[in-house]
């Protein structure tokens, strides 16, 4: 490794005493050098030295292969999924283990996805925003079940969140303490 950086910088070295004698012919061959020089100092460090990309890709591999063992001793029943709730929109599933050590495996598990679009049974109109209360900081909207919609749905739902500081804005822009020039 160090013979090739002192050769990398010699090459430089070289490079410029020839570019400042001013031959055309010397330039070429300092530019033919500079490139063999960058290849092989490039080569010696990807082969000495692994990247960081390469180390991390290592180190996954490596946590796939513990996931894996550790996966093979743990065998599961899937069990069905349950129906679809329509104020969450998730329906789930339990996992029982049928294989495998209770001390490393989990005796249940449980996974939870999205249902199918389209499948939804709560679907709200939405109302409008109120304006933005002083001491809270939000607005509010009240939603309404749409017609035809599942009749466990709630016949309302009452929708918060918080709201923009217009307010505070103006004053950093005013103040220009957003590191912004002003255009002219």
């Amino acid at each position: 490794m160090k013979v090739v950086l002192c050769l990398a910088v010699l090459a430089v070295v070289c490079h410029q005493a020839v570019v400042a004698d001013g031959q055309q012919g010397g330039q070429k061959v300092a530019e033919w050098s500079d490139k063999s020089v960058a290849n092989a100092v490039g080569g010696a460090v990807s082969n000495d030295v692994p990247s960081r990309q390469e180390r991390a890709a290592k180190e996954n591999k490596k946590e796939k292969k513990e996931k894996k063992v550790r996966a093979d001793n743990c065998k599961y029943s899937k069990g069905a999924w349950s129906e679809c709730d329509p104020k969450t929109n998730m329906r789930t599933r339990t996992f029982t283990l049928k294989k495998g050590d209770v001390t490393n495996c989990e005796q249940t598990r449980v996974i939870e996805k999205k249902c199918k679009k389209g499948k939804s049974g709560c679907q709200y109109e939405k109302g409008t925003w109120s304006s933005c209360s002083t001491p809270q900081n939000q607005m509010s909207r009240t939603d309404r079940l749409k017609p035809g919609s599942d009749p466990s749905c709630e016949a309302t739902r009452q929708v918060t969140r918080n709201c923009k500081n217009k307010q505070g804005k103006e004053n950093k822009q005013k103040g220009n303490s957003s590191g912004r020039r002003n255009k002219q």
